[in-house]
């Protein structure tokens, strides 16, 4: 099904292209992104994922690596509880791409750390890719893909990779 809606939004894209004002609506999706990191960095996990349809699917970094709203409000939560203090959490850079009135997508850097109770630390970049359907004058995230960049010759994660 959702194959079938990807393919959909891709046709739609190529047949009409965006209109309206699309500034506006570039704007609109770099602000509910930047929102869901402050969310996430005041502790309010739900917040955090407030930019996401409930039927969202994500395919992520970190396991179950397929999660559905509540997974993804869970493993937030999970990460809040063992964080001391407040965790960064920041965009790089976020490339929204207004596909029709009702679709899009974004490609962005998302930078993430912070100290945990246990003594230890992580700090990591992700990659994302988002596709949006536009809800009641809102954009909100329909799909989502997170990846980390690989060295190919180590075969490890470059966590730390710069944009």
């Amino acid at each position: 099904m959702k194959k079938i809606l990807l393919m959909t939004v891709a046709l739609l894209a190529c047949a009409g292209g965006a209109r309206g004002n699309e500034a506006a609506d570039k704007a609109l999706i770099v602000r509910e992104l930047n929102d869901g990191c402050a969310a996430f960095i005041s502790g309010n996990a739900k917040a955090s994922i407030s930019f996401y349809l409930p039927s969202v699917l994500v395919f992520d970094v970190a396991p179950p690596r397929q999660k559905d709203f509540a997974m993804v409000e869970k493993f937030n939560q999970q990460m809040l509880d063992m964080v001391v203090g407040k965790p960064v959490c920041v965009y790089e850079e976020i490339d929204p791409v207004i596909l029709t009135p009702e679709y899009a997508y974004s490609t962005s850097i998302l930078h993430t750390s912070g100290k945990l109770k246990g003594g230890g630390s992580f700090d990591f970049r992700e990659r994302s890719t988002d596709i949006y359907q536009k809800v009641d004058g809102v954009w909100r995230v329909m799909h989502e893909h997170n990846s980390v960049p690989v060295n190919v010759i180590t075969g490890q994660a470059d966590l730390l990779s710069t944009p």
